[in-house]
């Protein structure tokens, strides 16, 4: 599961470990899974008994940053 917490982050809960992009906090909860704040990315990296799972993750805003005129 992911969401979007700002502009430039999001959230994502895994059973897995997130591997790709950085995670810059990491909170572990009591059932093994963990929540991962990371940058915005369409696709993550996770880790999960030895193999490593590629997820595409769609849906959220990026804002623009062209001016107008």
């Amino acid at each position: 599961m992911a969401w979007q917490i700002s502009e430039t982050q999001m959230v994502i809960r895994a059973a897995g470990l997130v591997v790709l992009p950085a995670w810059t906090r990491r909170h572990v909860s009591t059932d093994g899974a963990a929540v991962y704040e990371v940058p915005l990315s369409p696709l993550v990296s996770i880790t999960q008994d030895g193999a490593i799972h590629q997820v595409r993750i769609e849906g959220y805003n990026v804002p623009s940053t062209a001016v107008m005129k």
